[in-house]
This record gives C-alpha cells, structure tokens and sequence, in this order.
C-alpha cells in the first residue's frame, strides 16, 4: 500500500505550480490528494518512518515537508544549487539526505 501511495503522490505532484497552496482535506483510503508547491518537476518523494510526514524533492532546488494526513506544507527546505534528485529519511525520522 505505501509504495502505491508514494506511486500516486509522485504523479501526483509533478503538476504543481508556484504560489499555490495544498488541499486542506484530511486523506482518506482511496482518495488521492494533489500537494501543490514546487514550481518544477518532482523527482523524489519519501515518507517518514512514522508514516505522518512526506518529503519531496524538486527540479526547483528545494525540499519541501508535508503532513501526510493533511497535505499541509510544514516547511521548505533551500540550498541546492541544483536539481534535488534524491530524498530520503533517517532510520529514526529525525533528519532527511538528499543529493
């Protein structure tokens, strides 16, 4: 289910454009939310350990972290100078790798 679900937000948010806002609507099994925030493509998108929060990482040069239940936009992340092709959580939840 987790892979199918990382699946769908993946395509999900390659369509996001700037100055928009995620859906304010709790997810529920079988609905799929569009979390809107990267000016460019997607590339990379991983759930926390603890299944509450997403991180994404973009053509625009940032992370951007997510609740995973509200689709809220917790944070962004900034300091790249390029593409942001890789994300990847911690084993305990408390940092994220990205390349």
């Amino acid at each position: 289910m987790r892979h199918l679900l990382l699946a769908v937000l993946l395509v999900a948010m390659t369509g996001c454009g700037p100055d928009t806002k995620p859906e304010a609507q709790p997810t529920t099994p079988g609905k799929t939310t569009t979390l809107k925030g990267h000016t460019e493509f997607v590339s990379s998108v991983s759930f926390s350990p603890d299944g509450k929060r997403i991180a994404s990482g973009s053509g625009d040069n940032t992370i951007k972290l997510w609740d995973a239940a509200t689709g809220e936009e917790l944070h962004t992340l900034k300091g790249h100078r390029h593409k942001v092709r890789s994300v990847s959580f911690s084993p305990d939840g408390k940092r994220i790798a990205s390349g």
